[in-house]
Order: structure tokens, then C-alpha cells, then sequence
């Protein structure tokens, strides 16, 4: 058997029987394994032989199998086949052929699409603020239009419902955009009034701790505690009388480990500043002598993205600094 791709590659495929071996049977299955083991033949621009069948009873006897494009579509059943072999073997279909024999199912169509729906819906909702906790809050619309049930699109809007006095500050003692796994980060959370029943913390996974009876409160929370990746804080404070406000949210991202910073020195006198990766601890080290060893000279711990070290006993008229990741 000899294909012929339709980028043009010649792939021919023999097969022999065995010496004292007429069976035309056998013959056309070592044919068929031939071909299903061909590994030019095996992507999907290749054949695959299948739904073999034997008449040895017939007279003459015969054997039949199909032939199968590997790839989908009309493109892939233009690649070529034709059977050759000594006399007196027939080949039926004799002559090169096209494996386009579905032709109904190959050919090209075209797709038409339904939808339903106006092209444009305004709608006015309205949304009673009382039921709602005071402060920050994310409202979300979705539209979905007629071309399926699935099809849908969303826009968020954020909003401050201020209906009470009441009121809180949330602040980011120890965290940034980028914060150490290993770190533990602090949040102060302070209320404008002193008749406070509740102070609690939320972030992903619900409640990260609360405080009764307070009008402010510090939380600390592990970043192991957390996980890699992105996560949301914000505050609950709930008065006396019930009511409650919402802080705004804080979006923090928790890293693995440091991949190569670039290191700024500025001076007088020297000053070294980098971007790290809050409540993350870094070592720096310093030598006079690029032949000598650098020595440890300090190790902090940044609150923040923005990592800044000072070196107030530079004495020495040259010096070589290097920040590293602490152990």
C-alpha cells in the first residue's frame, strides 16, 4: 500500500506472507497490523486500517478491511491510497483512491445562528441601602442575551452606603501587594465610636479572628495559614444598636520565594533600596575588599513592598554590598 499525504509526503507500506503461507487472510491482516504500526501513519494526518474480514470459505477466497482518515473534514480525506501486489492478488477498489467515500458527511456547510432580544435593554433597579451594612460594597449586573443560556456579561461597580455616622479606618500594618507566605500579616481596624459590640476579620476561606466589646483591634494572621496567591481582607464592626459598616477591601498577593532583584545604592550616606516582598527577612552583607568575604551587616524585615536600608557606620572609603533572601 503506498499513501500519498496531502502535504505530498510518500508513505509506502509492505507486507510479505511467509514461506508456505497462501492464506490471502493472513496475508491482508499482516497488511492491516503493518499499517496501524507505521508511525508516519499514527498523526492526524495518517490512516488507520480497521474493521478487518476474512472470506476464506469464498472461491476465490478474498479479505476486506477499511481504510480511515486519522484527521476530521473534508482536507484530511484528500490524502491518497492505492493497493499494488503480485499477480494474482485483485485490488477493489483498483487505482488510487481519495478516502472520501462519506462525502455527504465531509463536505463544508454553513452554520445558522438564532438569537432573540432587542439590541438594547435600559433597565432602572432599585436597591434599598438600609437592609445593608454601611461602608464599601461591590454590586454586580449581569446581562444575558439570546444567542444561548450561557452567554452572559458582567460589570461591577463599587459603592459606599452611608446612611449612619457610623464609620471604621482599616489599615495595613505589615502586608502589601506583595507579601511573604512566611510572613504574619497585621491589620488595625478602628471604629469612630466607642459603643462597638463586634470587630471581625474576614479573607478567603471566611472569619480570620474577632475582638467583643472593643471600639478598635489588631489581627494577625499566618500567611501559611492562607496559601499562595491572591486574597481579599476587609472588617466588620457592628454597634450596639445592630448596625454595621463595612472597610473598604484589601487585596494582598502571597509569593513563594525571591527571584533575582535588581538592588539601587544611593548616597550619602549609603543607602540601599530594593523591591521586596513584605514581612520577608533580608540579609545584608558588605566588605571593603572584593577579595575578601562579605559579612553579614544587618538583616530587617520590610512592612512593605518598598525595602530601604540604611549603613550608618560606612566608614570606609569603599564599599561592596550584597542583599540576599535570609535563610
Amino acid at each position: 500500500m503506498t499513501v500519498t499525504k496531502t502535504n505530498g509526503t510518500v508513505v509506502p507500506v509492505q507486507a510479505t506472507n511467509s514461506p508456505g503461507n497462501t492464506s490471502i487472510s493472513a496475508l491482508t491482516q499482516t497488511l492491516v497490523n503493518m499499517i496501524n504500526a507505521t508511525p508516519a501513519l499514527q498523526g492526524s494526518d495518517g490512516v488507520a486500517a480497521e474493521d478487518f474480514i476474512n472470506y476464506d470459505s469464498n472461491v476465490p477466497p478474498a479479505a476486506q478491511f477499511n481504510l480511515r482518515a486519522l484527521g476530521a473534514g473534508w482536507g484530511a480525506a484528500q490524502l491518497q491510497a492505492s493497493f499494488s501486489g503480485s499477480s494474482p492478488i485483485v485490488f477493489q477498489p483498483a487505482g488510487t483512491q481519495r478516502l472520501d467515500q462519506n462525502q455527504s458527511d465531509l463536505e463544508p456547510r454553513d452554520h445558522l445562528y438564532l438569537t432573540a432580544g432587542v439590541a438594547s435593554l435600559p433597565l432602572t433597579l432599585a436597591f434599598n441601602t438600609t437592609t445593608q451594612a454601611e461602608g464599601y460594597h461591590e454590586l454586580t449586573a449581569v446581562v444575558y442575551e439570546g444567542s444561548d443560556v450561557r452567554t452572559q456579561k458582567r460589570i461591577a461597580q463599587d459603592v459606599r452606603i452611608q446612611n449612619t455616622s457610623l464609620a471604621a479606618t482599616f489599615t495595613t500594618l505589615l502586608g502589601d501587594t506583595n507579601t511573604a507566605l512566611e510572613a504574619t500579616l497585621q491589620f488595625s481596624v478602628v471604629a469612630n465610636t466607642n459603643n462597638i459590640s463586634k470587630i471581625e476579620l474576614f479573607s478567603t476561606g471566611g472569619s480570620q479572628g474577632s475582638v467583643l466589646n472593643q471600639s478598635n483591634a489588631t489581627f494577625s494572621v499566618a500567611g501559611t495559614n492562607l496559601g499562595l496567591g491572591l486574597h481579599p481582607f476587609y472588617a466588620l464592626v457592628t454597634a450596639n444598636s445592630g448596625r454595621q459598616y463595612r472597610t473598604d477591601t484589601k487585596w494582598i498577593r502571597l509569593v513563594g520565594q525571591d527571584a533575582p532583584f535588581p538592588v539601587s545604592l544611593g548616597v550619602p550616606p549609603p543607602r540601599l533600596t530594593w523591591p521586596a516582598a513584605a514581612g520577608r527577612s533580608y540579609d545584608i552583607l558588605s566588605t571593603t575588599n572584593l577579595a575578601n568575604a562579605l559579612q553579614p551587616s544587618a538583616t530587617i524585615t520590610p512592612s512593605n513592598s518598598a525595602a530601604q536600608w540604611t549603613d550608618t557606620n560606612a566608614a570606609a572609603p569603599r564599599r561592596f554590598y550584597r542583599v540576599r533572601t535570609a535563610d
